[in-house]
């Protein structure tokens, strides 16, 4: 506020109101000054200052082609990341709401068949579900992959469906939770379903033991698993 002032007031027309206005208006820079004469160093100090930083600020400018251009050019870089994170958040608040609808819906449908034990399953990395029916065989299994449109859905939202498969078929199912987009675009769901499968042969099931299986875009990821598997020489 004082500087602003001082700009606007010639030394002629200087004395002791005006300063004490200019005071006033400081609010705590300047203490109470007495006499014109103490006022004119610290005002010249003061000119001599705001004429460096204009000075230098219109150098600035210039190198980036114009005055004024190196503010334009830094308040269009804020509102360009303002814009690109506004929309990144509203896509992704978007998803969390397609995803939990999804969750509520799979949630309010089906049933749980009886018999069925269900544990954690970790398959070289790729976190899922182990669905064992009781009384089924050890030596095979359907490895299961759920649907959602490579967006939305989980092992646990198809927990009753896989396991209905587990039972009809009389078999082990490990469903697995493949990572998904946008978070996680192609091919993460390609290379999960892949590690899950090499789990498997790991593990020490046959390859003609092993049932790939999937509903929807889990139908889709299917397909492209056993071309994966066929082109890595599984």
């Amino acid at each position: 506020g004082v500087f602003l002032s001082v700009l606007g007031v010639g030394e002629g027309n200087l004395n002791d109101a005006t300063m004490e206005q200019l005071a006033d208006r400081g609010n705590g820079n300047y203490a109470y000054l007495d006499s014109l004469a103490e006022a004119l160093p610290i005002l010249r100090r003061n000119l001599s200052r705001a004429a460096s930083l204009i000075a230098s600020f219109t150098r600035q400018s210039a190198e980036l082609d114009g005055p004024g251009k190196i503010f334009r050019h830094i308040d269009a870089d804020a509102r360009n990341r303002h814009r690109v994170q506004t929309a990144e958040d509203r896509k992704y608040a978007a998803v969390e709401q397609q995803r939990a609808g999804a969750d509520a819906t799979m949630e309010a449908v089906g049933t749980m068949p009886d018999g069925v034990d269900v544990q954690d399953a970790d398959a070289n990395g790729v976190p899922g579900l182990w669905i064992t029916p009781e009384g089924s065989p050890t030596d095979r299994v359907v490895l299961y992959l759920h649907g959602g449109g490579y967006v939305v859905q989980s092992a646990k939202t198809h927990l009753k469906l896989a396991s209905h498969i587990a039972v009809q078929a009389n078999s082990r199912v490990l469903s697995i939770d493949y990572r998904l987009a946008p978070e996680h675009p192609h091919p993460a769901a390609v290379t999960d379903s892949l590690a899950a499968y090499r789990h498997l042969l790991e593990s020490g099931f046959l390859p003609e033991r092993i049932a790939i299986s999937g509903d929807s875009a889990g139908g889709g990821l299917t397909v492209a698993t056993l071309v994966a598997a066929r082109d890595a020489g599984l």
